[in-house]
């Protein structure tokens, strides 16, 4: 997450595809938990 921080920061990239970049890493990020929750159920 430095990398998208240190983008902003240089003006690479605005406050909206900061916002968005963000968002979509928070999802992957949940639905990464979700998967990995399944699969331990599955095993069980």
């Amino acid at each position: 997450m430095l990398w998208l921080w240190r983008s902003k920061e240089r003006g690479l990239i605005n406050e909206k595809e900061y916002q968005t970049i963000k968002f979509i890493t928070k999802l992957q990020h949940l639905f990464f938990q979700m998967f990995i929750h399944k699969k331990i159920i599955m095993i069980i």
